[in-house]
């Protein structure tokens, strides 16, 4: 398990958790776990997302809203539901 600690999204008013990766960096993450299934780094897939795994690893998989629906559990990065105008752009590419 990895480094953590919870905070409120400037941007939205959510809370947050902020997630260390393995490399040290703090990511900010939305509260709830998700489930994931990893995919190849061979094949393009238009579905697939990065989520950070329970130790800090960055995967790219297909997400499940709930823990129990994927092979593994993960946390979503928060850009990704956030309403703000970066998190847009982030989501665009």
């Amino acid at each position: 398990m990895t480094k953590q600690t919870f905070v409120t999204c400037k941007v939205c008013g959510k809370k947050i958790r902020l997630v260390e990766t393995q490399l040290g960096k703090w990511i900010p993450c939305d509260i709830a776990h998700i489930g994931y299934v990893p995919l190849p780094y061979s094949r393009e897939h238009p579905e697939a997302h990065f989520v950070l795994s329970l130790d800090g690893k960055w995967i790219r998989c297909y997400c499940f809203n709930t823990p129990s629906e994927g092979l593994y559990a993960g946390y979503l990065p928060h850009f990704r539901t956030c309403g703000s105008k970066v998190a847009d752009k982030v989501r665009a590419t």
